[in-house]
């Protein structure tokens, strides 16, 4: 306790006029009750709304109807494991074990263990629907994520979210102290990549013609070349040129795409908009 007046004031200050009175306490556990039935639907409904926005684009890498739990469940997991964190943190500095126990930090890990398995299985279903659904643009993403740019951020994902989180099985390394702490900054990170991943290597290649390949572009400029010769040959009654498959100059150009192009026997003017060229 404070023995002089200022720190004193000081601390009441702080307090808010506590004064760990019966009364105080009746009013504390009431407000914190009211809190937390109001914060649950908060929490859902805003990581849903969030994730319905995604959802409902036509973006590859955002377009999935299990984006909605898949996001609810990642933020329950990311915030159990910061309450982790906090637990154990307050246990260290102020000496909370009786307050805090090894069976609180069990309970924590196995919440964490839960939420962490739907967001796996989340992750085997993105994958899963994206080659069954058969959609080139789909599969680009997930190879540019496997192997493009930013691979080491999405293997890292899977390195924290999937390999590493499985150590929640084990109950004692959910009651070790050390133990839960390094699974729970682990979470974080993990979250933290997942996030970045989700965001990052579904928009870094566009759709524009700004981003095209060199390649692609000079592609485009000799469609547009030989579609103006079509039209003014007919124009002046003159026949045609064959419009052969191996002729077309936007052939060589899908060929040149990787790796969400079309086939060549499908492709035409519009589907030079290639998202892997670069």
């Amino acid at each position: 306790r404070a023995r002089h007046r200022a720190v004193q004031r000081f601390y009441g200050v702080l307090a808010l006029g506590w004064r760990n009175s019966a009364r105080h306490w009746h009013r504390y556990q009431q407000a914190h009750r009211v809190l937390a039935v109001i914060a649950v639907p908060i929490v859902v409904s805003v990581t849903g709304t969030i994730s319905l926005d995604l959802a409902v684009s036509i973006v590859p890498g955002f377009h999935f109807t299990i984006f909605p739990p898949y996001f609810v469940a990642g933020a329950l997991y990311s915030g159990f494991a910061t309450v982790a964190i906090i637990a154990i943190v307050l246990r260290a500095l102020f000496g909370f074990r009786d307050l805090i126990t090894r069976a609180h930090l069990n309970r924590l890990g196995i919440m964490m263990l839960c939420f962490v398995l739907v967001v796996d299985y989340a992750y085997l279903q993105e994958v899963f629907t994206a080659f069954y659904t058969g959609e080139d643009f789909y599969r680009s993403v997930y190879y540019d994520r496997w192997t493009g740019p930013y691979a080491p951020f999405y293997w890292g994902m899977i390195l924290c979210n999937v390999v590493l989180a499985q150590g929640l099985w084990f109950r004692r390394l959910r009651e070790s102290v050390p133990g839960l702490l390094c699974l729970a900054v682990i979470a974080e990170i993990g979250m933290w990549l997942e996030r970045f991943q989700i965001v990052i290597t579904s928009t870094h290649k566009d759709y524009m013609p700004s981003a095209w390949d060199r390649r692609v572009r000079g592609a485009a400029a000799a469609v547009h070349q030989t579609d103006a010769g079509d039209l003014h040959a007919r124009h002046a009654g003159d026949a045609a040129p064959p419009q052969t498959a191996g002729g077309r100059p936007w052939m060589s150009a899908c060929t040149a795409c990787w790796p969400a192009s079309p086939t060549p026997t499908t492709c035409s003017p519009p589907a030079v908009i290639c998202a892997g060229a670069d």
